[in-house]
């Protein structure tokens, strides 16, 4: 398996009222840049664990596991929320849905 993707995680903070924009904004800390393998899944696997078909699910496995918690990953230009974390003995996997914003 090759771990040539880079994936960001970000631990998200509460949505704040920004003046200079007038928005309801989110503050976003990055928690530092990974290797990574991305897959997405087959069409069985996403209905029996995810439930439906109609969702963008992304799979991230790892070399390692992760020592962050993350609310959210960027892979590239695309945003994603992290919808379930495994850790593994030997590896971590992290199950991420594609979004607009988070």
């Amino acid at each position: 398996m090759r771990y040539t993707s880079r994936i960001t995680l970000y631990e998200l903070g509460d949505l704040q009222y920004n003046p200079q924009t007038s928005k309801q904004e989110r503050q976003e800390t990055p928690l530092g840049s990974f290797p990574c393998n991305t897959s997405t899944p087959g069409i069985e696997t996403q209905q029996a664990v995810f439930g439906s078909v109609e969702r963008q699910v992304l799979i991230a496995r790892f070399q390692r596991p992760l020592q962050v918690i993350a609310d959210g990953a960027m892979i590239g230009q695309q945003k994603y929320k992290i919808v379930r974390h495994q850790d593994y003995r030997h590896d971590g996997v992290l199950y991420l849905e594609a979004v607009s914003a988070w």
